[in-house]
């Protein structure tokens, strides 16, 4: 029995119409901007090899990708990310420099059915590599903020955090693996009373200012001010110099006029292992989930050849199309202005009509149903109150009455 056959698989959606337009707008607008802050695009496979994503330190989660076996029984894989495959792309083919590159591409990833994430996701993206200095970081908000900006999204925060922070603070703490990863999952959480209990079960292995920072650590997000709170309470320097650069990132964001669209969160804890340093992730009040996530990954070009710095960001494309497609949907500006219906052997004049019209800022339609009585039928379901009808020798616009009647009105070929 083919039960499936009529569904789309958990996690997947069909896009149709409006969201269709929506979405190649986003990915249209998104291009422009790349290409205007000087990144060029590259395309790599859906396909890609297993070992691709298969490190040592496990950047994605083995149970989250999807695997295939070829014919010569190599394990492939839908790809969960695109940033591994650029490192992959630079390695060995552009090997060395310096390379701002920006992509388009569906990613894939099995998550839980009940997590109400999609499983495919569209991104647009950027990366700088070879660039090891902060001007990095920063010429990467500052494309996004403009990209976000350009799609038509004016209210939006990008938040900023550093991975160094976090760690600077645990070197100094004796915590196990197993600690750390509880820790991190109810700071990320921000779950107060859990992390509460916890750090007082552990307040043997900790000093005071240590007891301190964790316990705040949820609470430290907001404006450059929150850098200044921490510094009062870290003495690791590793972790004032995450604040260092954090501060420095703020501060020319805010000179840039673009503070508002800024803040920082010194809880974040990226979802990926690879980052090293600065990490984003961008929200808009309308949607729930991220419409902008990266940061900084030093450490994973390296996995395909000679070391080199990188930094990088993607946009998602699926949540900002949904967003825009809900606020639109109600408020339409670019309603059909009516259908043009003609006979068999008026298909040439039809089409120079519907040309004039729509010069004329009109959205006429051709409709090529079989009788007008169809077209009728048509119009009235779809809130369409007009209908030009196009023979060899007459043109007659029918306007539809309070009755629900279309009444006709005869024009010469001339008048339009």
């Amino acid at each position: 029995m083919n039960i499936w056959r009529n569904y789309a698989i958990e996690g997947t959606q069909d896009l149709l119409f409006d969201q269709c337009e929506i979405k190649n707008d986003v990915i249209s607008k998104s291009r422009k901007v790349f290409k205007n802050f000087g990144f060029n695009e590259v395309q790599t496979p859906t396909l890609e090899f297993y070992d691709v994503f298969n490190f040592s330190n496990h950047p994605i989660e083995d149970e989250k990708i999807y695997k295939l076996i070829d014919f010569k029984g190599r394990i492939l894989t839908l790809r969960p990310d695109l940033t591994i495959p650029i490192a992959r792309v630079y390695s060995t083919k552009i090997k060395g420099g310096t390379a701002m590159l920006s992509y388009v591409g569906d990613v894939y990833r099995a998550n839980e059915h009940n997590h109400g994430k999609n499983n495919q996701i569209t991104q647009c993206g950027i990366e700088i590599i070879g660039i090891s200095n902060i001007k990095a970081e920063i010429l990467l908000l500052i494309t996004a903020i403009n990209t976000i900006k350009e799609i038509g999204i004016e209210e939006f925060k990008i938040e900023i955090g550093q991975c160094k922070f976090f760690e600077g603070i645990l070197e100094v703490i004796d915590f196990d693996s197993e600690e750390v990863s509880e820790l991190e999952d109810l700071i990320m959480n921000k779950n107060l009373g859990s992390l509460y209990s916890f750090l007082n079960k552990k307040k043997s292995k900790l000093d005071e200012d240590q007891y301190k920072i964790l316990r705040a650590l949820p609470q430290l997000f907001g404006g450059k001010d929150v850098i200044d709170e921490a510094q009062e309470l870290v003495k690791s320097e590793k972790a004032i110099n995450a604040l260092r650069d954090l501060s420095y990132i703020y501060n020319t964001l805010e000179s840039l006029g673009y503070s508002e669209y800024v803040s920082v969160d010194l809880a974040m804890i990226q979802s990926f292992n690879y980052y090293t340093g600065a990490i984003f992730k961008g929200y808009t009040k309308e949607v729930g989930e991220e419409i902008l996530s990266g940061g900084r990954y030093d450490g994973l070009v390296g996995e395909f050849g000679e070391e080199s710095a990188a930094a990088g960001l993607a946009i998602n494309v699926d949540a900002i199309q949904k967003l825009i497609y809900e606020k639109t949907k109600t408020e339409k500006t670019d309603e059909i202005t009516g259908v043009i219906f003609f006979e068999k052997d008026s298909y040439a004049n039809a089409i120079k009509i519907m040309n004039s019209l729509n010069k004329a800022n009109g959205n006429w339609q051709l409709n090529i149903q079989e009788s007008f009585e169809e077209v009728a039928d048509y119009c009235r379901g779809k809130g369409i109150n007009r209908i030009m009808k196009v023979n060899r020798n007459e043109v007659i616009e029918y306007r539809l009455s309070p009755t629900g009647v279309f009444i006709g009105e005869m024009f010469k070929n001339g008048k339009y």
